[in-house]
């Protein structure tokens, strides 16, 4: 069953919550597109911002 069904399958009355874990979407898009990147700790970032880290690199200390 996927989640759209289950929402669908809901009534008024009640409340959904839905909550996506998009921590690493950026790196995972990057390295869709680089896959050299693929196990390297590694950051993507926008406007000096980190906007989303690897698993890999979470912990680390990044300069950007």
């Amino acid at each position: 069953e996927t989640t759209l069904e289950v929402v669908q399958g809901i009534d008024d009355a009640e409340q959904v919550i839905v909550h996506f874990d998009l921590d690493c979407f950026f790196v995972q898009v990057e390295r869709k597109r680089y896959p050299r990147l693929m196990g390297k700790p590694m950051v993507v970032h926008q406007h000096k911002d980190i906007i989303s880290a690897s698993y890999e690199g979470k912990g680390l200390i990044f300069l950007i």
